[in-house]
C-alpha cells in the first residue's frame, strides 16, 4: 500500500517536493513511488517535484509498481486547490485636483496586468479607462483594482481619497480713465 499525504491548498509558482512511502519490506525504506499529474493544465510533475501553473483544482496520482516479491500497489490520488500567486497594486498619492482638469490615472500590478480604475464619488468624479474628470467640489475618492487571471489571484484593491476644489477664476477689470462729473460710465 502507498501512503501519500494530501498537501493541501497550493500557490501557482511555487514548487512542492513530493512524498510518499510504500509498505513493502524491501530495505528499510520499501519500494520507491512514482507521481504523475492528471491535471496537466493546472500542475506537472518531474520525479518528485510538482509544479503549479495555474489555479484550479490539481490531482496527482502516486503509484508503485511492485517488484519481483510485492504486487502493484493500489493507486492513491490526492486532488487539492491552487490558488492564483498573490500580487499587489501600487497606486501612487493624487494630491489636489480642480473641477474640469482631467487626470490621467497611473498604477501598476506586481503581476505586471493591467490595473482598472472606478470613482466611488460619482458625484464629484468620474473615471473613463485611466482618465479621471472632476465635476463638482468635494471629496473624490478612487479605486485601483486588479482582478487576476489564472496565474494571479486578485490583488487588494487600493483607494486613494482626495479634494477636488473650484477652477480658479479671474476678473478682467479695465482701468477707468478720468471722467466727467454728470456722465454716466457703463461698467
Amino acid at each position: 500500500s502507498i501512503t501519500f499525504n494530501n498537501p493541501g491548498a497550493q500557490i501557482v509558482g511555487t514548487p512542492l517536493p513530493l512524498v510518499a512511502t510504500s509498505n513493502s519490506a524491501v530495505g528499510s525504506t520499501g519500494l520507491t513511488v512514482s507521481f504523475a499529474s492528471t491535471t496537466q493544465s493546472v500542475c506537472t510533475v518531474a520525479g518528485t517535484t510538482a509544479t503549479f501553473i495555474a489555479s484550479g483544482a490539481c490531482t496527482i496520482q502516486a503509484t508503485q509498481a511492485g517488484s519481483a516479491n510485492y504486487a502493484a500497489a493500489t493507486m492513491v490520488p490526492q486532488s487539492f486547490t491552487v490558488n492564483g500567486e498573490a500580487q499587489t497594486i501600487t497606486f501612487p498619492t493624487i494630491t489636489t485636483q480642480t473641477v474640469g482638469t482631467p487626470l490621467t490615472l497611473a498604477a501598476t500590478a506586481s503581476s505586471t496586468l493591467a490595473v482598472s480604475f472606478a470613482s466611488t464619488t460619482q458625484s464629484v468624479c468620474t473615471v473613463a479607462g485611466t482618465t479621471a474628470t472632476f465635476i463638482a467640489t468635494g471629496t473624490c475618492t478612487i479605486q485601483a483594482t486588479q482582478s487576476g487571471n489564472s496565474t494571479y489571484a486578485a490583488a487588494t484593491m487600493v483607494p486613494q481619497s482626495f479634494t477636488v476644489e473650484a477652477e480658479g477664476q479671474t476678473i478682467n477689470f479695465p482701468t477707468i480713465v478720468t471722467q466727467t462729473v454728470g456722465t454716466p460710465l457703463t461698467l
